[in-house]
């Protein structure tokens, strides 16, 4: 799968109705009903990336209310993005705004980041009538600090990554449990962590 990610002249006044949409309807582990759901990306040059994911869902599970809580028991959208080739960033919220931000080489070799950390990232969650959302800001000084090997030069037009876009809801069991990917990880057990499956993504 590939992604082209938009460049704007001003994140202050963003257009999401002309953004690109990446369907994350990639069932890859059970069958039982998910609500539709995509993801948006953009770039701005000044700035860095603005992603906003949407899940067409009424009522949302959403018991969790802090960093770190454990948000398998809620429903939840995930933005995953690998930057230097090796570490991938692991970005999970449900609609509260409690999320799980992660930087890994891996599932087991991982390091957590929160927003009042210096290199924390701001998410501002909405929950509508028909659908909730989650806007996630990636300042490039941020992004660069986390990872500490790549650089603002590097952001450019033809620039590309790795990543992914998920809606989950881990209830193992439940009706409500699924896992729904924008590339489909092939794998015999649900396991959103293999890097080398993710799809590409491309600045404008």
């Amino acid at each position: 799968m590939k992604y082209i990610v938009k460049q704007v002249e001003s994140v202050n006044k963003i257009d999401w109705e002309n953004i690109p949409k990446a369907n994350i309807d990639q069932q890859m582990w059970g069958n039982n009903p998910y609500p539709k759901s995509y993801a948006q990306m953009i770039f701005n040059k000044d700035y860095g990336f603005i992603v906003k994911m949407t899940a067409m869902e009424v009522n949302p599970k959403r018991s969790c209310t802090h960093d770190n809580d454990d948000l398998k028991v809620d429903s939840a959208l995930e933005a995953y993005f690998m930057f230097d080739g090796e570490r991938y960033m692991n970005l999970e919220n449900n609609a509260n705004g409690a999320r799980k931000q992660a930087i890994r080489y891996n599932r087991e070799n991982k390091k957590y980041f929160y927003n009042n950390e210096f290199h924390g990232f701001k998410v501002v969650p909405e929950i509508l009538k028909d659908r909730w959302t989650i806007t996630i800001y990636i300042p490039l000084d941020n992004l660069v600090t986390l990872y500490g090997n790549i650089s603002k030069a590097d952001f450019k037009s033809g620039y590309k990554f790795t990543g992914n876009f998920y809606k989950v809801h881990e209830l193992v069991g439940t009706p409500s449990e699924h896992y729904v990917g924008w590339t489909k990880i092939n794998s015999p057990f649900p396991e959103c962590h293999i890097k080398e499956q993710f799809g590409t993504f491309i600045i404008e």
